[in-house]
């Protein structure tokens, strides 16, 4: 019964050899697990610093482009200003609608040496400016009677 208890005894003591090599192992890699979580942790924090330093610069660099294409606008017809300015007429609007006035009429005094540019759609009052468009056609001119309209008949297909 000797040699039984000693073989036994050999292959209990690779097992233990083996679950504690296994331990260790899995000791190892649950520490190189917990140390790249950290890193990803610190670089998700990282990214969320440098994100937010972006968003404000870009938000910077939107307000002064909106303040300038008020200020072209104020000066020019928005639909020159952005073909000027290879924008959409609808981006000139909107920087229009979100530059602060202030600043707009600061700059455009500055650049006007103090002489403010009063912008009023469509033709100027008084300007003697003949109507065009639609309007024109349906209203007529004082003093001139409106010709009757010209009505067209359409042949009725069967």
């Amino acid at each position: 019964m000797g040699s039984i208890d000693v073989m036994a005894s050999k292959m209990t003591n690779k097992a233990v050899e083996r679950l504690k090599a296994r331990q260790a192992a899995e000791r190892v890699a649950l520490e190189a697990a917990a140390e790249a979580a950290a890193a990803v942790g610190r670089a998700v924090e990282r990214r969320s610093v440098e994100v937010a330093r972006l968003d404000a610069a870009v938000a910077d660099a939107e307000r002064g482009a909106d303040v300038a294409l008020a200020v072209l606008a104020s000066l020019v017809p928005a639909d020159v200003a952005a073909v000027l300015t290879e924008e959409t007429p609808a981006r000139v609007r909107l920087g229009q609608q979100r530059a602060p006035v202030e600043d707009v009429t600061a700059r455009v005094e500055q650049l006007t040496g103090g002489v403010v540019v009063a912008r009023r759609r469509g033709r100027p009052r008084g300007s003697g400016a003949a109507r065009t468009g639609r309007a024109a056609a349906e209203v007529p001119a004082a003093g001139v009677e409106a010709p009757e309209p010209v009505r067209v008949e359409r042949p009725v297909l069967s």
